[in-house]
C-alpha cells in the first residue's frame, strides 16, 4: 500500500488525548516530517477522552505545539470527525497511546478512520519491561485480561472490559475498526509483540528514542568535551522523576508521596551513601518539577543532561524512570529505591524493572556500608545486553527514530 508523502498523502495528523511531556514531543521529531515534505497536523482530543482533568494539563501541551501553528482542539467527538473525514484522503494518521488498546471507550477512534478509508501508523519509542503477563502468547495474555477483569470488575466493568477485547480483534482483522498500515517500534519484545497484536500490519525496527539520545551525546562529548554543567566524574547520579509532584500521577488522581516525607527519606539516603561511598550525589533534574534549589540539601542539580550527567557518574540511583535506560546502555551500576509510600503502581513498576537486569530493591532507610553496596550493585553483563536487545535496539543505529519512520514513510 502506497503512503509515499509524494503521492497524495503529503500530511501527518497527530491525534493526542493525553498529557504530552516534553520528551515525548521532542521523540516525535515533528521537524524529520516537516523536512520529508510532510504538513504536521496535531489534534488535541483531551476533551473527548478526560474532559474534567483537560484543563489540568491542556495549556502545557499547548506551550509545545501552539507555538508552531498547527494545534487543533476538538471538545467533541463531531469536531475529531470532521478533522478525520477533511483529511482522510491526503493525510497519514499518527494516534499516540494507542498502542495495543483494549479501551471499549478509545475504539471510536478506529471506528472513524475505518469509516473514512484512513491509514494511520503506530510506534512504541520507549518500550520498557512490564511483567511477565505481557510475555505470554497472545491468546493467553488476552484470557489473562479477561480473568482478570472478572476478577476485579462488577457485571457493568466485565462487559466493557470483554466488548474492548472484542474490538481489538475486529481491529486486528480490520472488521469494523481500522488496523494499522505500519508499526514502528523499538526491541525485540516490542517488535514480537506488534508482529503477534497486528500481524497484517508492516512492522518496522526502529532504535529506541532514549538509544539515539545516548549516542547523540557521545558525539556531543567527543567533540567538546564534558560540558561545564556537569561536575568532575565520579559521582553518585540520583536521576529524580518528582514522583512527590508528577503532574501525570495527579492528573491520573493517583496518591503521592507526601513532598516532607521525600525528601527527608532520600536525602537521609544521600547522606548515608556519601558517607560509605564518599562519593558526592548528584541530582539529575526532573523536567515536571520546577526546583527552588534547596530540595536536596544544596546538592548540585543539573538540568536537560541527564544523558551526559549519567555517561560521568559511578553509580545511577533511580525509581522507574525510563531515563534507566542510559544508565544499561553506559553499563552503569544501578540502586532501584524503593518507600513504603509509593502506590501499588509504582511498586509493580520497580520490582519489574530491577528484576529485568536481575537487580533486587534497595529500601530508602536501609543501612549498609561500602561492602553491602559494591555487592548490591554489582552489573550483570549478560542482563544488561538482554535488556538492550530487548528494549532498546536491535542493532547499531545512531539515527533518530522519528527521522526513519518519516524517511520510510515517503520512500515506500
Amino acid at each position: 500500500m502506497n503512503m509515499s508523502c509524494h503521492s497524495n498523502r503529503n500530511k501527518l495528523v497527530i491525534l493526542n488525548a493525553y498529557p504530552m511531556g516534553r520528551v515525548l514531543f521532542e521523540s516525535l521529531g515533528l521537524d524529520h516530517f516537516r523536512k520529508a515534505g510532510f504538513d504536521v497536523i496535531c489534534v488535541d482530543m483531551a476533551r473527548c477522552f478526560l474532559s474534567d482533568i483537560h484543563e489540568r494539563y491542556q495549556p502545557a501541551n499547548k506551550d509545545y505545539v501552539v507555538r508552531e501553528g498547527y494545534f487543533i482542539e476538538c471538545s467533541t467527538k463531531d469536531d475529531v470527525e470532521h478533522v478525520i473525514k477533511e483529511n482522510a484522503e491526503k493525510a497519514i494518521f499518527y494516534p499516540l497511546y494507542f498502542k495495543f488498546n483494549q479501551g471499549l471507550d478509545k475504539m471510536w477512534v478506529a471506528r472513524l478512520l475505518k469509516k473514512h478509508g484512513c491509514e494511520y501508523v503506530l510506534q512504541d519509542f520507549f518500550p520498557q519491561p512490564s511483567g511477565p503477563v505481557y510475555d505470554m502468547p497472545t491468546i493467553s495474555y488476552f484470557l489473562k485480561r479477561v480473568i482478570d477483569g472478572i476478577k476485579s470488575a462488577g457485571p457493568i466493568g466485565l462487559f466493557k472490559k470483554i466488548a474492548g477485547q472484542a474490538s481489538f480483534y475486529m481491529m486486528r482483522r480490520n472488521v469494523f475498526y481500522q488496523r494499522p498500515t505500519r508499526c514502528f517500534v523499538a526491541g525485540r519484545r516490542s517488535y514480537d509483540k506488534f508482529k503477534a497484536m497486528y500481524p497484517s500490519a508492516d512492522v518496522v525496527s526502529v532504535p529506541g528514542y532514549d538509544f539515539y539520545k545516548w549516542n547523540e551525546m557521545l558525539v556531543r562529548v567527543a567533540k567538546e568535551g564534558r560540558n561545564s554543567d556537569i561536575p568532575e566524574p565520579g559521582y553518585v547520579l540520583y536521576i529524580d522523576q518528582a514522583i512527590y509532584d508528577a503532574p501525570d500521577i495527579r492528573i491520573s488522581g493517583r496518591k503521592l508521596v507526601d513532598k516532607g516525607v521525600f525528601f527527608a527519606k532520600i536525602n537521609s539516603f544521600f547522606d548515608r551513601i556519601e558517607k560509605a561511598l564518599n562519593k558526592k550525589v548528584v541530582i539529575a533534574a526532573s523536567p515536571k518539577y520546577a526546583y527552588s534549589g534547596d530540595e536536596f540539601c544544596g546538592r548540585t542539580i543539573v538540568a536537560g543532561k541527564t544523558p551526559e550527567a549519567v555517561h560521568f557518574s559511578d553509580i545511577v540511583v533511580m525509581h522507574t524512570t525510563t531515563a534507566v535506560n542510559y544508565a544499561i546502555i553506559d553499563k552503569k551500576p544501578l540502586v532501584f529505591l524503593m518507600f513504603d509510600e509509593f502506590d501499588s503502581q509504582v511498586r509493580q513498576e520497580l520490582a519489574t524493572l530491577a528484576s529485568s537486569i536481575k537487580r533486587n530493591l534497595m529500601h530508602v532507610d536501609a543501612c549498609f556500608d561500602k561492602e553491602d553496596l559494591v555487592s548490591a550493585i554489582k552489573i550483570d553483563e549478560s542482563a544488561y545486553e538482554s535488556f538492550i536487545c530487548d528494549y532498546l535496539a536491535t542493532s547499531l543505529c545512531s539515527r533518530a527514530p522519528a527521522a526513519l519512520m518519516a524517511e520510510n514513510l515517503t520512500n515506500v
